[in-house]
């Protein structure tokens, strides 16, 4: 449980100086969100569509 602590620490205090993960993660969430409204021809995409059974690759599932 320490090491999960000493994240945000800086490297002198013994952390790895990465900040939240959780702020990170929901940045790279939003991202990845405004990415699949955005590249409507890209291979990922597609492939997200297909798995998920979404109609005209929209942002709303079914």
């Amino acid at each position: 449980m320490e090491r999960v602590l000493s994240q945000g620490k800086s490297k002198a205090n013994g952390g790895l100086r990465i900040g939240k993960i959780r702020d990170k993660n929901k940045a790279m969430l939003a991202k990845w969100i405004w990415r699949f409204g955005w590249d409507e021809n890209a291979l990922w995409r597609r492939a997200i569509c297909s798995k998920y059974k979404v109609h005209e690759c929209s942002l709303y599932w079914n």
